[in-house]
């Protein structure tokens, strides 16, 4: 009996390390042509135009936070970002972002990960990058309409560009600019905002 209840644990154990590593070396190594850190994620991202006194709302209880509630160790208090208006309500579809992000003239990327440190990397899934490796614009898409829109130090790319292509998709789609990093509101229908922002 103790026989097989040992020869049951070995089996059970092979089984378990098998799975649990099969997962672990997947997620670790994902491969990808693009990369973004997960800290980076929608920090800077476009949201419907409509949110935009929320958005300001936001930013003054985030600045509350960030003069209060420091300490060593961090902060203490946690503000979950809402939205009135999702940006998947505006159905902007992946072959309209894919013609008009076509115009930065930057290499466009369907494998793109996600992670920190040096060697995690998880797949982002339902991902498009454009540029390169933390510098970029992204979307998430599902079932063809873009779910979130956001970019990592887009200052390397050229400007003009940038700008033809904010005013662009704030003009078609009603859109903002939100950088909740350094607290920036930008009016994507507003050629000199967007000037100002990327100046």
């Amino acid at each position: 009996m103790g026989f097989i209840i040992g020869v049951i644990l070995i089996v059970l154990y092979n089984l378990l390390k098998k799975l649990f590593s099969k997962d672990k070396s997947k997620a670790i190594r994902a491969k990808g042509s693009l990369f973004y850190h997960e800290d980076t994620y929608c920090n800077v991202q476009l949201l419907p135009i409509e949110n935009f006194d929320l958005f300001k709302k936001q930013v003054k209880e985030i600045n509350a936070i960030l003069q209060n509630e420091s300490n060593q160790f961090g902060y203490d208090e946690i503000l979950v970002r809402e939205e009135n208006i999702e940006l998947i309500q505006r159905k902007i579809q992946k072959k309209e972002l894919e013609l008009l992000f076509k115009k930065l003239q930057v290499k466009k990327h369907l494998k793109v990960v996600t992670g920190y440190g040096r060697n995690y990397r998880v797949k982002s899934k339902n991902t498009i990058g454009y540029g390169t490796d933390y510098s970029a614009i992204y979307y998430h898409y599902k079932n063809s309409y873009a779910t979130k829109i956001w970019m990592t130090n887009i200052e390397s790319f050229d400007k003009e560009k940038v700008i033809e292509l904010f005013l662009e998709l704030g003009k078609k789609w009603h859109l903002a600019l939100v950088n909740w990093k350094t607290m920036h509101l930008v009016n994507l229908k507003n050629k000199e905002e967007i000037t100002r922002y990327l100046s």
